[in-house]
């Protein structure tokens, strides 16, 4: 491969340059050095230690360190520019940097060029079609020398959305009572010895944040398998496999707080009291944003008054 050309425009090596250089054939031969910097060269700026980084479109990303807005020559700043011509021509600077930084504690000073202090390792440059992200030693924070790491976004390419929050939780769900009989229903013959029975029952559960709360009734009921389905028992089904159906009776809706809820149910679904049998109550929580809450399911009894 041929020689790499001399190291600074020609006309500029009174000065540090940010320059690239072009091969189309595969490092065969070099084109002369091509300035990163759009300022004069013989300004006296310094520009120094330029990365380069290509999107999948082809576009050429460069950025570099620039001290051209200190007269004094002290203060750095980082500029970017970009090529979408195969770095041919690269377009007009601009700062990346929003606060300059005391470059002279990073590019120390010797009688034969510069010592640095590992600036090099943190400075990267990554690209995407939509823009690019550059990273790069800085010392604004640390008077004594020490350095942090900065980035900052350029470009189109907007900052990943923050995650979605989670949808509400439900949490502690069970009945107070869940074998009770509807208030209001028909008394039913009681062995001597039967507990008190209970009238009615309370919902209690807690929510991770305020939703509006949905619990579906069910009643539990024999039924005959007919292909994938859980239907009624018939004469004609009698040799299927058992199964239970699932037949809805009643949906409560609640306007649920964050923590402890209490949902009274007294066994009754538009004045009718549920006869008895087995039942479930399927508990789901939806936020204002529309999420919905893994649904809860809790079996309970009722029975005759």
């Amino acid at each position: 491969a041929a020689a790499v050309p001399n190291p600074a425009p020609a006309g500029c090596s009174a000065s540090l340059q940010a320059v690239v250089y072009r091969s189309a054939d595969r490092g065969q031969t070099w084109s002369p050095p091509r300035a990163l910097n759009d300022d004069a060269c013989a300004s006296g700026n310094s520009h120094r230690d330029p990365r380069l980084s290509v999107a999948t479109d082809g576009r050429i990303d460069a950025a570099f360190y620039d001290n051209r807005r200190d007269p004094a020559h002290n203060s750095f700043d980082i500029e970017y520019t970009n090529s979408t011509d195969d770095g041919l021509t690269f377009g007009p600077n601009s700062r990346v940097s929003d606060t300059s930084f005391d470059g002279m504690l990073l590019f120390a000073p010797l009688a034969n060029g510069f010592q640095t202090r590992d600036y090099d390792t943190v400075t990267g440059l990554a690209s995407t079609n939509g823009g690019a992200i550059v990273a790069w030693g800085d010392t604004r924070s640390n008077p004594g020398g020490s350095t942090d790491v900065f980035s900052s976004r350029i470009g189109l390419m907007p900052p990943p959305p923050p995650p979605p929050p989670p949808p509400p939780k439900v949490t502690h769900y069970r009945l107070t009572h869940p074998r009770f009989a509807a208030v209001g229903a028909r008394p039913a013959p009681r062995r001597p010895k039967a507990r008190k029975l209970e009238h009615g029952t309370t919902f209690l559960f807690t929510l991770s944040e305020t939703a509006s709360v949905k619990i579906v009734i069910a009643r539990r009921l024999p039924g005959r398998r007919r292909g994938g389905t859980c239907v009624a028992a018939s004469r004609r089904l009698r040799r299927a496999r058992a199964c239970v159906r699932i037949a809805r009776a009643a949906t409560l809706r609640h306007a649920g707080a964050r923590g402890a809820n209490r949902i009274a149910f007294s066994g009754r679904v538009r004045s009718r009291a549920l006869r008895p049998g087995g039942y479930q109550a399927t508990l789901s929580a939806t936020d204002s944003g529309g999420r919905t809450s893994r649904a809860q399911t809790i079996r309970f009894t009722v029975l005759g008054g």
